[in-house]
């Protein structure tokens, strides 16, 4: 039987869970550990969440593990559910208890901070034999979690190993589609962050839906120059119809997310510091950020070919004033 091995039950790591639970036929054992002691005690206590998702149980088949090595050992498939920020240090603690050549698939959607690099490469290098994988779409949480028909791409050069992912995923409300451009997914599921804040942002600040979607469209393009042109991604990654992209950028930018939600904030506010406190106080990560600190010196500055993400990493990462930053913008043909 095989053994799919989660780290990470946060809000969307939990939703996985809860997830494959539902559809386990018997064909795998699932094996969960968060490195938060509180949420593990009260998972198996509860077998619920202690922050989340609180009246939605899973059943007693998932077993909750207490550490790294009873997680890893012996694992076919290795989930990491875990913040962008968190996974070097995730790599690292696991690294004496994971299989020679393990399936490690990948859902953070954001750059690794500390080099700009996408989390494939993070993750490849201190696991030259794993075979990478990455998971994107328009899915949060609560909608995953209410089993509402939802779509999502996963990612993997490794077409056998694609294949036994879609199928683990799939179910008949949430749609899999397989892809084999990895970076391309990595890197639309990074940059849909940065538009959802720009989009919140307008909507604090009191404009219309007509120029959320004026700046969405027009963002839309600069990512898609930049990751085609720069950073190898394939230009299709980035149409309307797929899901890591298309799908992913209209839930995030206008749908019940963490980072439009953080946008919102910074437009009534106008206090990026004060509006990520209170997420915080949430709980809530806010991968747009991570994105912005590792593309802001390598790909954006001094590049006028990309004017809305340059304003956007300007108001978050340099705290300017947000109305006046995006009315300069708005006034110019971009």
């Amino acid at each position: 039987m095989r053994k799919v091995a989660i780290i990470g039950a946060g809000a969307f790591g939990y939703a996985i869970i809860k997830h494959l639970d539902r559809k386990n036929d018997g064909s795998y054992k699932l094996h969960v550990f968060d490195v938060d002691k509180e949420i593990m005690d009260y998972l198996k206590k509860n077998r619920s969440h202690k922050y989340f998702h609180k009246t939605t149980k899973i059943s007693k088949k998932v077993v909750i593990e207490n550490n790294y090595k009873d997680l890893i050992s012996n694992s076919d498939i290795i989930v990491l559910a875990v913040p962008s920020f968190a996974t070097r240090v995730v790599l690292k603690n696991m690294k004496p208890y994971v299989p020679k050549k393990p399936i490690m698939l990948n859902v953070a959607k954001a750059l690794d901070v500390k080099t700009g690099k996408t989390l494939s490469k993070i993750v490849t290098k201190a696991y030259p034999n794993a075979i990478y994988a990455t998971l994107a779409g328009g899915t949060i949480s609560y909608d995953l979690l209410g089993e509402n028909p939802l779509g999502i791409d996963i990612a993997c050069k490794n077409k056998t190993a694609l294949k036994q992912l879609v199928n683990l995923f799939n179910s008949k409300y949430l749609h899999v589609y397989p892809t084999t451009d990895v970076e391309g997914v990595e890197y639309a599921s990074a940059f849909k962050n940065v538009l959802s804040i720009m989009a919140g942002m307008m909507n604090g600040l009191g404009y219309p839906v007509g120029t959320e979607t004026l700046m969405i469209s027009r963002g839309s393009k600069e990512v898609q120059e930049l990751v085609s042109s720069k950073l190898g991604g394939k230009k299709e990654t980035f149409s309307t119809y797929t899901q890591s992209w298309g799908n992913d950028l209209w839930m995030s930018c206008m749908g019940k997310t963490r980072n439009r939600e953080f946008g919102i904030e910074i437009g009534k506010s106008k206090n990026v510091q004060k509006s990520f406190e209170k997420m915080k106080k949430k709980k809530y990560s806010i991968e747009g950020i991570n994105t912005l600190n590792a593309i802001s010196t390598k790909l954006l500055a001094k590049n006028s070919k990309y004017p809305i993400l340059n304003i956007v990493a300007k108001i978050i990462l340099e705290k300017k004033n947000p109305q006046k930053m995006l009315d300069v913008l708005i006034n110019k043909n971009f």
